[in-house]
């Protein structure tokens, strides 16, 4: 029983703060490489249309978000973007592979995408539970698009996030997030890493 409370809460807690109230996120470091570091004993999924995937210090399970274009070759209006578990802590024959999220899951890695309305084929995404924090999707041609982002003040694609999560109590929570990317303008790794505070489900 404790340990299915532990991953509903695990589910619920990640990125996220109680359900009426976002996570509040403060950038604490930016750390700046020649070359883009990937989290050690991590798998790293090279999936078709990926643009980016999301890690937490809990399991190797992944979240992938892939892209998602209409017959045409653009951007899909209603969901650009479709996020899915690669399954790495699954042992057998089910190890590594996509699982669509769950409704809880959803919740927490879930992307709301708001369409620029100046610009066609421009998107503005966030995770469910972050919402203040956006990136930006540009289409750049036929089922082609990519994603920018600030990071530590400068224009960077982003490659992945990779969370900390303190599981001591019952109701596991996020202490901190850090988003890595590849700065546009020199092709340096760049990491931000912000404080988590409102990871905890409250009651």
């Amino acid at each position: 029983m404790r340990k299915t409370l532990r991953i509903l809460g695990l589910t619920l807690a990640l990125l996220c703060a109680p359900l009426a109230q976002a996570a509040d996120l403060n950038s604490v470091n930016v750390t700046e490489r020649a070359k883009l570091q990937r989290v050690p004993g991590f798998p790293v999924p090279h999936d078709p249309r990926q643009i980016f995937y999301l890690q937490r210090s809990s399991n190797l399970n992944t979240v992938v978000y892939v892209l998602r274009f209409d017959d045409d070759g653009r951007l899909n209006h209603r969901a650009p973007v479709l996020p899915y578990w690669r399954r790495y802590s699954d042992g057998g024959p089910g190890r590594g592979k996509a699982k669509a999220l769950d409704f809880w899951a959803n919740i927490a890695y879930g992307i709301r995408a708001r369409p620029d309305n100046a610009t066609p084929g421009i998107y503005h995404l966030s995770l469910k539970r972050l919402p203040q924090y956006e990136v930006t999707l540009r289409q750049t041609g036929p089922n082609q698009a990519d994603l920018t982002v600030t990071l530590g003040g400068r224009r960077a694609t982003p490659v992945y996030a990779y969370a900390k999560i303190d599981e001591s109590g019952l109701i596991p929570k996020v202490t901190s997030i850090e988003i890595h990317g590849i700065e546009i303008a020199t092709g340096r790794a760049i990491t931000e890493t912000f404080a988590v505070q409102g990871g905890e489900i409250r009651k």
